[in-house]
């Protein structure tokens, strides 16, 4: 499955199922709601948001009640509001030990290219299948940080 599809899933492309709590932060609702759909089919709880005033508070609630979140998925580039280096920023600030993916539809951009320079412990490109979307969290929820 892919952004823009349904859950159509090549047999070719191997899927990490998972468990735990991630949280979406991209401007275009339909992104959102594929992603959401795709972390569910892979076994997560996610929850979503638009934009990042919106990412901080829901991370902070969960450090105070809730299951906290696993890790936080963040659009770098969200038109007219900070992107996910500047959310991230602020999250690193509530919690030190936050794991993000950082995401972009542009393949040439720098913090896809140098991600840990950034604060994020990966990287995805949109349009993305639901298989690469496993083995990246599988990866920096299992693996080696960064």
């Amino acid at each position: 499955m892919t952004l823009g599809s349904e859950l159509e899933q090549p047999a070719s492309e191997a899927v990490v199922r998972g468990e735990g709590r991630i949280l979406v932060m991209d401007d275009n609702e339909s992104v959102r709601n594929v992603m959401a759909r795709m972390l569910g089919w892979l076994g997560y709880h996610c929850d979503v948001s638009a934009n990042g005033e919106e990412v901080e508070a829901m991370y902070e609630d969960s450090l105070r009640g809730d299951p906290p979140y696993d890790a936080v998925i963040l659009d770098l580039t969200l038109p007219g509001s900070e992107g996910g280096v500047q959310v991230l920023g602020r999250l690193r600030a509530i919690d030190p030990d936050v794991i993000a993916l950082a995401v972009r539809g542009y393949s040439d951009d720098d913090v896809l290219a140098n991600p840990n320079h950034y604060g994020f412990s990966g990287r995805l490109r949109k349009p993305m299948s639901a298989a690469a979307l496993s083995r990246e969290l599988a990866r920096v929820l299992d693996g080696p940080s960064g």
